[in-house]
């Protein structure tokens, strides 16, 4: 299984948490064994707790969807060593707290981090400036995010 490139369970019905419907349970550290890993789609499911720093061994990782689950705890700042390979992160509609971790702005190949939908509070890193090839963040549904985006951040988004 150490050669799994893509792995998608992503939910495809009605977002119910049914114990029949749907994948319950945590991302165990165990994920950092799929070294090869570039597509990891669990989004739409019940899963829950904190992702764990070993998701920064997917070295290969290209796309993360965990969007509409009920994970928590904070943004792990070891998604920034991911700094050249993951391109979309979608953390969405979940219930992640804290700050936004100045090390994302190590991802230089990230064109889309969407967290929406969160409790995150605090500012917009300066760091993110450095994210060159972004294009699109989207932070709304954080009642708690204040201040104004960074300016350098700004001329990157569309």
């Amino acid at each position: 299984m150490t050669q799994l490139r893509v792995l998608n369970l992503q939910y495809q019905q009605q977002h119910n948490c049914a114990p029949s419907s749907s994948l319950h349970g945590t991302l165990f550290p165990e994920i950092r064994f799929l070294t090869q890993l570039t597509y990891l789609d669990l989004s739409a499911n019940c899963m829950s707790g904190t992702i764990p720093s070993e998701i920064s061994n997917l070295s290969n990782l290209r796309a993360l969807y965990l969007n509409v689950n009920r994970f928590v705890g904070g943004l792990p700042t070891q998604l920034g060593l991911l700094d050249h390979s993951l391109q979309q992160l979608d953390l969405a509609y979940n219930r992640f707290s804290g700050t936004l971790p100045t090390e994302m702005g190590r991802m230089g190949g990230v064109y889309e981090i969407l967290l929406n939908h969160n409790d995150l509070h605090g500012t917009v890193p300066k760091t993110w400036a450095d994210m060159q090839n972004i294009t699109k963040i989207a932070l709304h549904g954080n009642a708690n995010l204040t201040g104004p985006m960074p300016v350098e951040l700004c001329a990157h988004l569309w």
